[in-house]
């Protein structure tokens, strides 16, 4: 879902996540949904720690360390939550 914060700051990564949003619902049958940070946590196997250290998933690991960086740090968080336990 669109960040609040990006609403303001870039319309033209509004525009883009809309046509990816859209393509992945028509096209695949994929529903994106909003998480928080506590989500993810409770999603991510192995994770004890508190949420707001969730990016230590990613420096953690030599081969997700390259997407520790905040375009890209949601997405990857998000994808990992969703691998199969």
């Amino acid at each position: 879902m669109i960040e609040p914060v990006s609403r303001k700051k870039s319309p033209g990564r509004i525009r883009v996540e809309a046509v990816v949003l859209e393509y992945l619902y028509t096209s695949l049958g994929i529903v994106c949904s909003e998480r928080i940070k506590a989500q993810l946590r409770r999603d991510i196997q192995d994770f004890d720690d508190p949420a707001r250290y969730l990016e230590k998933v990613l420096s953690d690991s030599d081969t997700l360390d390259t997407l520790n960086h905040a375009s890209f740090q949601e997405a990857t968080l998000t994808a990992i939550a969703e691998l199969p336990a």
